[in-house]
């Protein structure tokens, strides 16, 4: 491009904004769009700083802290930025902030002494707001601020009353940017998303989380898609981010650390966010994100003078996908889950069981080319929904909790069993959330859906999740069976002694019991030390007590022990043992 060529480009992208107010020392050139230092001398010639760059308001957070400069300037492309930058990015040489704006586009002159007046440049220029009075609010949270939603590069719902920006040393405003229109999204991608309950249900899951706030809700919470390669997992999550921008730029992997994932949580507070190919993650640091991305803080870390930095905090909704689940990725390598993280990252089955992978319908369309046209559509079409939910949430915030209320109630009169434990009334309250999402996104005419759809789509995949689950109590004690009978099953004979052949005839290390008839029933008989083992993970004593109410531990039928008094053979007095039928080998989990 020629610089005739750039100079034009760059007046287009700004032609309306007029000539930039300059601080003292500096002018700006309005033939070649450029800023310079204005020398004393008058014979000395103008050093060229960069291209044209406005100050246009001096930031700060509530709390005093958080000061900074909100720069606008327009490139050669014909795209205007603006950016609030961190004042603390002028300390030192000042590369940090130099290589910022460069890549979004500004030309900076590459000698020494320009760099350093541009530095200066920004000093003075922000000082003139100051004096000027151009303050604005700075955040390093995204979500609500009153009844005002920030992202990155964009404020929604009503910030009239005090201007907000996002201000992030890092630049991460192009996800959010919309392209295409609402109409076209509503066609191409809301539309072919009908009758089809997995689809439905993601769209709907990505506006639930800027419903947490107007709710009252501090838990964040995640569904994860399980299945096999290639039947539209990906898909499903490209849908959902394209409520809120770029599904190219908004989706990420589990290929992270844990202070990775960390990091992309804090600048999703309020927010989706979406995280493919579970496989990709270290099963050790799976149990781990899953808590941390829930619990919804960071480490705590400690600055250079010893005090504690300010945990990193957030509060969204995740969705993910895999072909193993949480539970399933975390054993692969010994690891054990916890129903805690069962209950924050709920699995769902990704194959909609009707001979097309995650989809029901595919509309006349394979199931590939359903796929191909649906993710095409979400990259061309996209950050409206959004943006349309949250300008009538943020005066409709009553409604969002009435819609909430009525979406629990119709969970518990069609989906939720009698006598259902409180793990699964919160699971349910979940499911009931994204309800609510999707179904006021549809009253308002957001997604061009009938209200009932999304509900009817999440009382469908609830159920499921609770078939799956195999009960409606609390998960411990079906995982704790579980354990048991895997014990008994992996060692056998090889750890338990058994009572009808002679204790010379018999060599068994680690002894953790004994196996024989009692009572006319065969039983495994654990010791203390064998039933601890057996129960690693849990309270033994618990363990216990849940088998017992069961009917798969035999009590001790004098004093309603726990143990058994079993008078083995070679042995005078009889000692205490956990006797557990064999039974149990052959029954239903959980019964």
């Amino acid at each position: 491009m020629s610089a005739n060529a750039v100079v034009h480009a760059m007046k287009e992208a700004s032609e309306q904004s007029g000539a930039p107010t300059m601080p003292a020392g500096f002018h700006f050139n309005a033939d070649d769009w450029l800023v310079y230092e204005s020398p004393d001398d008058d014979d000395a010639k103008p050093v060229t700083i960069c291209s044209r760059l406005e100050v246009v308001a001096r930031t700060t957070a509530p709390h005093g802290g958080g000061h900074g400069y909100l720069l606008r300037f327009p490139t050669d492309t014909g795209f205007t930025h603006e950016w609030a930058m961190p004042a603390s990015m002028l300390k030192g040489s000042g590369e940090e902030y130099r290589g910022v704006m460069l890549d979004m586009g500004l030309m900076i002159n590459a000698t020494a002494k320009a760099r350093t007046l541009l530095t200066a440049y920004i000093h003075q220029a922000g000082r003139q707001c100051a004096r000027e009075d151009r303050l604005v609010t700075s955040t390093q949270r995204t979500g609500w601020h009153g009844d005002a939603y920030v992202l990155p590069g964009r404020v929604l719902g009503n910030a009239s009353r005090q201007r907000l920006v996002y201000q992030r040393p890092e630049l991460s405003a192009d996800g959010y940017r919309p392209a295409g229109t609402l109409a076209e999204w509503q066609r191409q991608v809301a539309a072919p998303c009908r009758g089809n309950s997995r689809l439905l249900f993601a769209v709907a899951a990505a506006f639930a989380p800027a419903m947490l706030v107007p709710c009252r809700l501090k838990e964040s919470f995640g569904f994860h898609f399980v299945g096999g390669s290639s039947i539209g997992k990906s898909t499903a999550l490209n849908l959902a981010n394209s409520v809120w921008g770029d599904p190219g730029e908004l989706l990420e992997t589990w290929n992270n650390t844990t202070n990775g994932l960390e990091s992309i949580a804090a600048t999703r507070n309020d927010a989706l966010l979406t995280l493919d190919e579970l496989h990709q993650c270290d099963p050790r640091a799976a149990g781990k994100s899953v808590y941390m991305l829930a619990e919804g803080r960071g480490k705590g870390r400690s600055k250079e003078t010893g005090a504690l930095r300010d945990r990193a905090r957030w509060r969204l909704v995740f969705l993910s996908s895999g072909e193993l689940s949480t539970a399933d990725h975390i054993a692969s390598e010994g690891g054990r889950s916890y129903a805690g993280q069962a209950v924050r990252a709920i699995v769902l089955r990704a194959d909609a069981g009707a001979g097309r992978g995650l989809f029901e319908t595919t509309h006349g369309a394979s199931g590939a080319d359903f796929a191909n046209q649906l993710d095409r559509a979400a990259r061309d079409a996209h950050g409206h929904a959004g943006a349309a939910f949250i300008e009538c949430l943020a005066t409709n915030q009553p409604l969002a909790r009435q819609a909430f209320s009525d979406s629990g109630e119709h969970f518990k009169r069609h989906a939720l069993p009698p006598g259902a434990s409180g793990q699964v009334r919160r699971v349910a309250d979940k499911f009931a959330l994204v309800a609510a999402a999707g179904t006021l996104a549809s009253a308002w005419g957001i997604t061009g859906w009938q209200s009932n759809e999304v509900s009817e789509a999440c009382v469908t995949l609830f159920r499921e999740w609770l078939a799956d689950r195999g009960t409606s109590g609390d998960d411990e004690p079906r995982r704790a069976f579980e354990q048991i009978r895997a014990f008994i099953e992996r060692h056998g004979e090889s750890r338990f002694s058994p009572l009808d052949t002679p204790r010379s005839q018999v060599m068994v290390r680690d002894r953790a019991g004994y196996i024989g008839e009692h009572q006319g029933r065969r039983c495994v008989m654990f010791t203390s030390d064998g039933w601890k083992e057996a129960c690693q993970g849990f309270g033994y004593r618990q363990v216990a007590k849940w088998l017992a109410d069961g009917g798969y531990l035999l009590t001790d039928d004098n004093d309603g022990r726990r143990q058994r008094q079993i008078r083995l053979p070679g042995h005078q007095r009889p000692i205490r043992l956990y006797v557990v039928p064999v039974a149990i080998l052959e029954a239903d989990e959980g019964e």
